[in-house]
């Protein structure tokens, strides 16, 4: 490919938020982008870790693989769902300033194939999700996308999420719940949504932003990546013992925050 040809190309940044909690992952992380084979992209590391600790340990493995990217930190917030947006709108303004025709945002913890960033633009569509497993506590593990409308079980009314069935079927047109650990926005979308939360992960409230914003949602249903996720009450527990060292014994109480966000 010349260099003319590659300059003809959408412009992708590869965007990631980090933590030192996602530690455990990070070789095969780094060793996936490394492999990545679209011609024209970057990557840009987030960490919102309190100390620069890890945001060194991710510097230095990348120089090990001969990795070019950057890592930026953000300024630690005793809410891992704060963190989590802040870090979200860091990617977004990096990818708007940098004038990126599209941000893939890629979870720390999920792994995709080499051509992941070609088979999701070639949809040429402004919202594309790929999709993973998660675990949903009580309701087992699941397919990441979750229809528009719920399900009543035992009195209550829980989510009904994208069935092994339904997939390996295309591109699809998605009117539910998207996350965004495998998630391709489009320029046009990142101006008009920022990254926020109601008392739950941004992705909870970011594809209705989306479609609030008038941008329709799709699902490759193709894309199956794999999900090396850990336990966000592992986060939370850390994230209290941690503030009690800083703070000390009282600290912590009473933040909603501390809560469990799945119960188990």
């Amino acid at each position: 490919m010349t260099i003319n040809e590659k300059m003809d190309l959408p412009k992708v940044l590869v965007g990631t938020t980090a933590h030192e909690g996602k530690g455990y992952v990070l070789d095969e992380f780094l060793l996936t982008v490394s492999k990545f084979t679209y011609p024209r992209f970057d990557i840009y590391i987030c960490d919102n870790s309190r100390t620069e600790t890890y945001s060194n340990e991710i510097i230095y493995k990348a120089k090990e693989l001969g990795l070019n990217l950057i890592v930026d930190r953000d300024v630690w917030c005793s809410d891992f769902r704060g963190r989590m947006v802040t870090s979200h709108n860091k990617l977004r303004e990096r990818a708007l300033r940098g004038n990126y025709d599209y941000l893939l945002i890629l979870d720390q913890d999920v792994l995709s194939v080499p051509n992941i960033i070609e088979l999701m633009i070639a949809h040429k569509k402004e919202v594309v999700s790929g999709i993973y497993k998660i675990n949903m506590g009580s309701q087992g593990i699941v397919n990441c996308c979750a229809k528009q409308r719920m399900k009543l079980v035992k009195g209550k009314f829980v989510s009904r999420w994208i069935e092994d069935s339904e997939l390996n079927k295309g591109l699809v047109e998605w009117p539910g719940l998207i996350p965004t650990g495998c998630l391709l926005l489009s320029k046009i979308v990142l101006e008009d949504i920022v990254f926020r939360h109601d008392g739950f992960l941004q992705d909870c409230v970011t594809y209705k932003d989306i479609k609030a914003a008038n941008h329709i949602v799709y699902v490759d249903t193709d894309i199956m990546c794999e999900h090396k996720s850990s336990d966000w009450n592992d986060m939370r527990k850390r994230d209290i013992k941690e503030i009690i060292t800083l703070r000390g014994i009282g600290s912590e109480v009473n933040k909603f925050y501390f809560t469990e966000l799945v119960s188990k």
